[in-house]
């Protein structure tokens, strides 16, 4: 029997030290546990912690994208600075000719995409707003034409459509002795696919053209970068009486394919209207203060 009793309680002696390592390791494996999920959450969190904190101070900006559409409801950007009047008076002898491709009766190249586009009104459009721009600036700005309804001195073509000439507008920029001329305009190409600026300018026109398109491409990169562009001053340009004929430099802008999928969308947005209009006033600026000032 005493026998009995010492088996019966060193089996139970050795039942507490299993139950005794059993909690133990449960235990270990509960904290083994906690380490192994807290470490995973600071892991995931540390990226979050390094992004720059986020701007809760108001905009006058509702949208901060550059893929325009018509919804789009961004204030356009601006980097036209306060002017000083003795700045405005030096720069209103600065002569600025703008001109709206087409229009009147001439309605240029024609778009079904963004539920109808027509060039002479892109082309007004940015124009008006490019005026605006420039004049606040100190700018005195010439227009070509600065609405749709024709003049009663406009003449009716030989197909009896008022529209206004190539040698009007090179004679209105001649006459007024302008500092600089810029076209404006929207390409067309039965591939949708095809979108993209183009300034043109003829090489021989001044010996400054090549940095006043220059200029007026950089302006337009820094606002508007996700858009292709490219410069051409080629034989092309010398078909461009708007470059040919004037006495002062004078660029043609291609602001995109009214057709093309992309650059259509561009155009039925104020928004990027307005963005393209300031595109081009910074780059007058800054070819102005560079060579006109």
């Amino acid at each position: 029997m005493a026998r009995n009793n010492y088996q019966y309680s060193r089996h139970t002696t050795m039942q507490k030290k299993r139950r005794a390592r059993r909690a133990l390791l449960l235990v270990g494996f509960i904290i083994l546990i906690g380490l192994l999920i807290f470490g995973a959450v600071k892991l995931f969190k540390k990226p979050a912690e390094n992004e720059p904190p986020k701007d809760t101070t108001s905009s006058s900006s509702t949208t901060t994208t550059t893929a325009y559409s018509t919804t789009t409801t961004t204030a356009p950007p601006t980097t036209t600075t306060t002017v000083n009047d003795a700045e405005k008076e030096k720069r209103s002898s600065y002569k600025i000719c703008i001109d709206p491709g087409h229009g009147y009766d001439d309605p240029g190249a024609v778009s079904d995409l963004s539920g109808g586009l027509y060039e002479k009104d892109v082309n007004l459009f940015v124009a008006l707003a490019l005026r605006d721009k420039l004049e606040a600036m100190g700018f005195t700005v010439i227009m070509t034409r600065d609405s749709d309804v024709p003049p009663s001195t406009i003449v009716p073509s030989k197909t009896g459509l008022k529209k206004l000439s190539l040698t009007d507008r090179c004679n209105i920029a001649n006459s007024s002795a302008c500092d600089l001329f810029v076209s404006l305009h929207c390409d067309s190409c039965e591939v949708e696919s095809i979108n993209g600026c183009c300034i043109y300018y003829y090489i021989d026109n001044s010996p400054y053209i090549a940095k006043y398109a220059e200029f007026v491409l950089n302006s337009l990169k820094a606002i508007l970068p996700d858009q292709d562009y490219t410069v051409e001053g080629n034989t092309r340009a010398k078909s461009y009486q708007v470059c040919r004929n004037v006495t002062m430099p004078s660029i043609l802008i291609e602001m995109g394919f009214i057709t093309g999928n992309k650059d259509a969308v561009d155009f039925a947005s104020e928004q990027w209207r307005q963005d393209f209009a300031q595109g081009i006033a910074d780059g007058i600026l800054a070819f102005y203060e560079a060579y006109g000032s």
